[in-house]
C-alpha cells in the first residue's frame, strides 16, 4: 500500500517538474512534415510532367518518347533524399525521439539557402527573357519554398536547448532509474525509522495461583483459581458444580 503511495506521488512530481515539450522544435517537426510533401510532389512533377510538358510547348509530337538526362535523374534523385529526410525528422521531432534537433536543421537552413539562390537567380534571369510574368512567379514560389525551409532550421537551432532539456526529464531509462533510486531512499528511511522506535519488552505470563480438584463427576482432576477455596466452582471439563476446598488435598 505505501509503495502505491509512492507511485501516485511520482506521477504527481513528473506532471510539476518535468518541463512541456518545447513548441518551437514542435512547430519545426510540422514544418518539416508539410516540407516533405511538397518535396515529393515538386520532384515528382518536375521529372515525370514538366519535361513533357515544354517539349509539348516546342511542337514536339512525340513526348512519350522523351529520355530524361543523367543531370535530370540526378535532381530527381536528390529531391526525393532531402524530402524523405525532413519527413523523417519531422515525424521523429513531433513525436520527441529524435536525439537532437541539429541534424534537421541545418538540412533545412542549407536547402533554403539553395532555394532562395536560386529564386533570387531565376527572378534576374527572368527579367531578361521573353516569357517574363512566368518565369517571375516560379521564382517567386522557389524563393518562397525556401523561406519555408529556413524557419524551421531557425525554430529548431533556437529551441535546441529546451528540447534537450525535456529528452534529458522524459528519457524511460533514466526516470526509471531515478525512481528506483527514490524508492531505494524511502525504504532506507522506513528501516531506520523502524530501528529508531524503541522495542518492547514481551511480558511474561501472568501465574494465576490455582488449587487441584477431583470431579465426582468426570473423574478429571482439575485446576480452579485459589480465590475460588471454600465455594463451589463448575468444573472446566464438565461444568458439574465441584466443592472446592478451603486448601489442596
Amino acid at each position: 500500500m505505501a509503495r502505491r503511495h509512492r507511485d501516485d506521488d511520482f506521477d504527481d512530481d513528473d506532471h510539476d517538474d518535468h518541463p512541456p515539450f518545447p513548441g518551437k522544435v514542435r512547430s519545426a517537426g510540422i514544418i518539416w512534415i508539410v516540407l516533405s510533401v511538397f518535396l515529393l510532389f515538386g520532384s515528382c512533377v518536375s521529372y515525370f510532367i514538366l519535361p513533357v510538358l515544354l517539349r509539348m510547348g516546342n511542337g514536339d509530337n512525340r513526348p512519350d518518347k522523351y529520355a530524361p538526362s543523367a543531370g535530370e535523374i540526378c535532381g530527381f534523385g536528390i529531391g526525393i533524399g532531402i524530402a524523405v529526410a525532413f519527413l523523417v525528422f519531422g515525424i521523429q521531432t513531433v513525436r520527441g525521439s529524435a536525439r537532437d534537433t541539429i541534424a534537421g536543421s541545418v538540412l533545412s537552413l542549407v536547402v533554403g539557402a539553395l532555394y532562395l539562390l536560386a529564386g533570387v537567380a531565376g527572378v534576374v534571369l527572368s527579367l531578361t527573357g521573353s516569357n517574363v510574368l512566368m518565369g517571375v512567379g516560379v521564382s517567386v514560389l522557389v524563393v518562397a519554398l525556401g523561406g519555408l525551409c529556413v524557419l524551421p532550421g531557425i525554430l529548431g537551432l533556437s529551441g535546441r536547448a529546451s528540447y534537450l532539456k525535456w529528452r534529458r526529464e522524459n528519457d524511460p531509462h533514466r526516470r526509471r532509474r531515478r525512481e528506483r533510486e527514490e524508492y531505494d531512499d524511502d525504504d532506507e528511511d522506513e528501516d531506520d525509522e523502524r530501528d529508531r522506535q524503541p522495542r518492547r519488552r514481551r511480558s511474561k505470563p501472568v501465574e494465576v495461583p490455582s488449587i487441584s480438584v477431583d470431579c465426582p463427576r468426570c473423574f478429571q482432576t482439575v485446576r480452579l483459581p485459589l480465590a475460588s477455596a471454600g465455594s463451589v466452582a463448575p468444573c472446566p471439563k464438565c461444568g458439574n458444580e465441584v466443592d472446592v476446598p478451603a486448601s489442596s488435598e
